[in-house]
């Protein structure tokens, strides 16, 4: 008979009848939608998931949409994981923590850098004097084309400049970084300001910081028949991205904040 209610305590400490319930959102301009799906972990397992792509049988209309809101039913009491899918390389993954009550309005932002790199240090704090940070891009105009722009910034005795270049196209190529940046050496009499100097303010170096952090850590598992680059470069590194996700544009961003603050 002890035994027998020993039993029955321990099986209702282990009920499973909690739940964790929340929604990944975009902090982000571009109000992205999530993608993938949202997974829920225990001791370092995948134990549900719920995939944020939503569709309509055809007799309903087919109609398909995405959505970041997940809930996870029949949990025990212990430590849960969250991950999702990101644009930036993380293990930052929340964790949560069952106690004898659901785990209810969890808001998770997806596309947001992790805290931890935002004070991280980037090519502009490594600047030395007369020293040029080439931030080089290809816009993806759709399927058939785009265009190559610069932006570069130079450290002078006054402060911070920065001007805006047309460079030679890569379309076509513009997934391959050997070749990209011989096409950039190599056709360097095409390449044309578009801007005169304008000096950068601390609020524009923040914004380009953040760009730069952002850009280091881009992680892409998207697919796209307009894919883009980053070639950015100082003395001293190089760091070449391709971004597949058309919703996120931080270059035109950047561009359009500094720009327009002139």
């Amino acid at each position: 008979m002890i035994i027998l209610i020993l039993g029955l305590m321990r099986s209702y400490s282990q009920q499973t009848d909690f739940m964790i319930k929340g929604e990944l959102i975009s902090c982000n301009d571009s109000k992205d939608e999530p993608h993938g799906y949202v997974y829920l972990f225990k001791d370092s397992v995948a134990i549900d998931s719920i995939n944020t792509y939503h569709e309509l049988p055809d007799i309903l209309g087919g109609f398909f949409w995405r959505s970041g809101k997940f809930k996870f039913v029949g949990l025990c009491t212990g430590k849960y994981q969250i991950r999702y899918d990101t644009y930036f390389d993380s293990n930052d993954y929340p964790i949560f923590e069952i106690n004898g009550a659901d785990i209810k309005d969890i808001v998770i932002c997806f596309d947001k850098l992790s805290e931890r790199y935002c004070n991280s240090e980037t090519s502009l704090n490594r600047m030395e004097l007369n020293d040029t940070l080439f931030i080089n891009v290809y816009v993806a105009l759709g399927e058939f084309g785009g265009y190559d722009e610069g932006f570069w910034i130079t450290k002078t005795k006054s402060g911070y400049i920065g001007r805006l270049y047309k460079l030679p196209n890569t379309y076509g190529v513009h997934r391959d970084k050997s070749t990209v940046i011989k096409i950039y050496e190599e056709n360097q009499q095409d390449i044309e300001p578009i801007s005169e100097n304008f000096p950068l303010t601390k609020e524009n170096l923040d914004l380009i910081g953040q760009f730069l952090l952002e850009i280091k850590y881009y992680r892409d598992n998207w697919i796209s028949n307009a894919p883009e680059h980053f070639l950015i470069q100082d003395k001293n590194e190089l760091v070449f991205k391709v971004k597949n996700n058309s919703h996120y544009k931080p270059y035109i961003k950047l561009k359009n904040k500094i720009i327009n603050g002139l």
